[in-house]
């Protein structure tokens, strides 16, 4: 019982880390994008729908190749 009650909140943990790093990812990216363009920062409508664009990018590119695809880039 106890084993299967871990391997559900594993199950859970993952689930839930995918979900936010999508989030974070693709609000940083919407955002960054938004403000580019000349945006303002207080347009939460036009980041918002740019953000579900990227959100869907994300989710597209993790179901297929997990953290394969994931890469820092050193700016310094």
């Amino acid at each position: 019982m106890t084993m299967l009650l871990l391997e559900k909140v594993f199950e859970y943990n993952e689930e839930t880390f995918w979900f936010y790093l999508t989030k974070k990812l693709a609000l940083r990216d919407a955002t960054k994008e938004h403000l580019k363009n000349g945006g303002k920062e207080t347009d939460d409508e036009m980041i918002e729908e740019l953000q579900w664009r990227y959100e869907e990018k994300y989710e597209k590119v993790f179901e297929k190749s997990g953290v394969d695809k994931l890469f820092l880039k050193d700016d310094s």
